[in-house]
């Protein structure tokens, strides 16, 4: 592919150096699969029709985020040749799945969306553009959220440091610094938007937004959190006044008022991080309690407490949430977590009650939307090794909306040595599964051996991506790996990968390093910048110098490992649906919501005595949905209309459950009684027992197609084994 006039969409290929094509153990990586490539330095820049600007050449490359569609989201900078750029009006955003989509969004020195004009994207004449590289994605429409200085050409002063935001085709203004901080009059936001925070600031799939914000008020109540539609948020919590949801207290008045801990899930629930002041309120509180996890509700105006320091943890002969020497507790969280359903998972120090010295002074907890319960505690088992559970880290505590955890932890004990100590968990709790030990044989690598583990992401497909060094074998060096709970280990990208641009300005082979970067904070709704629960990874990997340096963005889309096989769907491949309401290919029937229609997949493994199998539905209606199993195929596995699409299983149904979707999604089963049973039991399933699935779900638009209200997605089949 060309990458300047030629418009098609784009594989690149990957193969492997000369040792690692002639061992028959090389393990082919998911960039060769399922990659395209975006974009790199060297490439072609193109305009905002995706037409290439001939003289325009990509210099560097940011992180980029990634949304359900395999979108990546970005800020590039470029220089022309003969040269009349300059740093006023050299960077841009971007967005695209591969590069043949590809498109420029608001570029630095244009006007600036929804401001006066004259208003640009840039700071004075002499100085840079001051796009922000912390750019956002909703991963699952697609949102931008993009911070930018605004520079009034008019005036020649600097007047605003703003975001923007929207769909990337019609951006929108969302705030400036100035603006009144609504709740707070007369204080203004003090806050350096163009600089914003990604761990203390989200946006979610509703367009609803969170941030901490800095204001203009007194010392002592500068900071507070903010909710809403952009450009008309609300106060959700302040420094130095009422602690909402603890009675009697009060925020910390100065320093640091609140946590790293800030999230925004597609309920519009905001999960933060308090510190409470030991000096006012009518009950102070004291240095053993003074710290909290809270989440705002605004759909009902609540505020609930997760954990407050000095809690008692259930599950165990009263052990407490507090450091185990002096009083220095908080949770330890990572970036991404806080998901639709109000799920959570954080370590923390225990203190008193069963706690036995430092034995067992460590846990990972689980909050479910309702109470907190031991994920693994410091001393367990950590079966099938002969070690046990000693440390946990903080940013490797990571959980989906079905209930799966995923976590990292150093061992002790039996075997263990500091070649083979660090490993990474996921599973449910009491059913956890080895995802990777440090030491271990990687597969496919001719014998390499994994080092240090990290930077992890978790999906919804209870699917971990993972950061490793291997040492010896045949692809020695850093490698990125993805752990399916039916399948296990697959490589994402290994060290001399050879990436192949067949034309165009990067024309050859460019063999990666496997060094890559990514974002580490949530983009929203529960999912990882880098990694969707849909499966779609973004990634931006560096080119060895003897393949000319620099950098490449690549979007990896990796296949659902369905133990289910799809069938009857409502793309007009088989049973028209009744109002000629077509979906996509491999959906249901089009709903009111989404032209697209509900989709259904299922996960995890179809086995009797080891029950995973979940099934996940996207793209209906927020609403209720009926999950059913039946042992027949309708219509001949084409289905038969029913309702606004089309009924695909029957015979001997059974109702798994009825579940609210939030988010535009829903999953059975999803840990919250009584849609916490596994469907093996719930379908009365036996081993060889082949069964059919589908959600069937409300839509309430009378008009939209039939007066019936309900549409369904597409179908599945499987085999249960034992």
């Amino acid at each position: 592919m060309k990458f300047s006039f030629q418009r098609r969409a784009t594989r690149f290929v990957v193969t492997a150096g000369a040792a690692c094509l002639a061992s028959p153990l090389f393990a082919q990586s998911l960039v060769v699969t399922n990659g395209s490539v975006v974009t790199y330095v060297g490439d072609t820049v193109p305009d905002s029709t995706g037409a290439d600007i001939p003289t325009y050449t990509v210099t560097s490359l940011d992180n980029a985020c990634v949304d359900d569609a395999g979108n990546l989201y970005f800020r590039g900078t470029f220089t022309d040749a003969p040269a009349t750029l300059d740093g006023t009006n050299n960077t841009a955003w971007f967005l695209g799945s591969a590069r043949s989509n590809l498109k420029m969004g608001l570029r630095a020195g244009t006007q600036a969306p929804g401001l006066p004009a004259g208003y640009l994207l840039r700071n004075t004449l002499t100085t840079s553009s001051a796009l922000s590289s912390n750019v956002r994605v909703s991963p699952r429409n697609g949102w931008l959220w993009s911070p930018s200085n605004t520079w009034d050409s008019v005036s020649t002063t600097i007047t605003t440091q703003s975001l923007f935001g929207g769909t990337f085709a019609v951006p929108s203004f969302y705030q400036a610094q100035g603006d009144a901080a609504p709740g707070c009059a007369p204080e203004t936001f003090a806050q350096t938007f163009s600089g914003i925070s990604l761990a203390t600031s989200g946006q979610n799939s509703q367009g609803h937004v969170a941030f901490q914000a800095t204001l203009s008020g007194p010392t002592t109540d500068r900071f507070g959190i903010f909710e809403g539609v952009p450009g008309s948020v609300s106060l959700v919590q302040r420094s130095n006044f009422p602690t909402n949801g603890i009675t009697g207290t009060s925020v910390l008045a100065a320093g640091t008022p609140f946590g790293s801990t800030l999230q925004i899930n597609d309920a519009n629930d905001v999960l933060y991080e308090v510190i409470l002041s030991q000096t006012t309120g009518a009950t102070p509180a004291l240095p053993s309690n003074d710290r909290a996890l809270i989440y705002y509700a605004p759909s009902t105006g609540t505020y609930s407490v997760l954990v407050r320091e000095g809690d008692v943890l259930p599950g165990t002969s009263g052990a407490t949430f507090n450091a185990v020497t002096g009083d220095a507790w908080t949770p330890g969280q990572s970036g991404v977590n806080w998901t639709n359903s109000r799920r959570s998972i954080f370590s923390s120090e225990l203190r008193g009650g069963d706690v036995v010295g430092t034995t067992n002074n460590l846990a990972v907890v689980a909050y479910d939307g309702f109470a907190n319960s031991i994920v693994a505690r410091k001393g367990d088992a950590a079966l099938p090794t002969d070690g046990t559970f000693s440390t946990f880290l903080a940013g490797g505590m990571m959980v989906n909306d079905a209930g799966n955890v995923c976590f990292q932890s150093t061992l002790t004990g039996g075997t263990v040595t500091t070649a083979n100590d660090t490993t990474i968990w996921a599973g449910t709790p009491g059913s956890l599964q080895l995802v990777c030990r440090e030491g271990q044989v990687m597969p496919g690598t001719g014998g390499g051996t994994a080092g240090t583990l990290g930077t992890l992401s978790f999906n919804a497909q209870g699917r971990v991506l993972f950061l490793t060094t291997l040492a010896g074998g045949t692809v020695p060096g850093a490698s990125w790996w993805l752990w399916d709970p039916s399948t296990g280990l697959k490589p994402v990208i290994l060290a001399n990968d050879v990436i192949t641009i067949p034309s165009g300005p990067g024309a050859g082979p460019k063999t990666l390093t496997g060094a890559i970067t990514t974002f580490t904070n949530a983009n929203g709704d529960g999912a990882s910048m880098r990694f969707t629960n849909t499966g779609r990874i973004g990634l931006k990997a560096t080119i060895a110098a003897g393949s000319g340096g620099g950098t490449v963005l690549v979007s990896v889309d990796v296949p659902p490992n369905s133990p289910t096989t799809a069938f009857c769907f409502g793309d007009g491949t088989g049973t028209a649906c009744p109002c000629a309401n077509s979906g996509a290919v491999g959906n249901g029937c089009a709903n009111s919501l989404n032209p697209n229609g509900g989709n259904l997949v299922g996960s995890g493994l179809m086995s009797i005595a080891n029950d995973t199998f979940t099934l996940a539905g996207s793209g209906v209606p927020n609403g209720p949905g009926l999950y059913f199993q039946a042992d027949n195929q309708l219509g001949a596995g084409s289905g038969v209309t029913f309702g606004d699409g089309l009924r695909c299983a029957g015979g001997n149904v059974f109702r798994l459950g009825i579940v609210i979707a939030s988010g535009n999604t829903s999953t059975y089963p999803n840990g919250i009684a009584p849609n916490n049973v596994p469907i093996s039991l719930k379908g009365f399933c036996a081993a060889g027992n082949t069964r059919q699935y589908q959600l069937w779900y409300r839509d309430s638009d009378p008009v939209f197609c039939t007066a019936s209200v309900f549409n369904l997605t597409n179908g599945l089949t499987g085999v249960w084994t034992p």
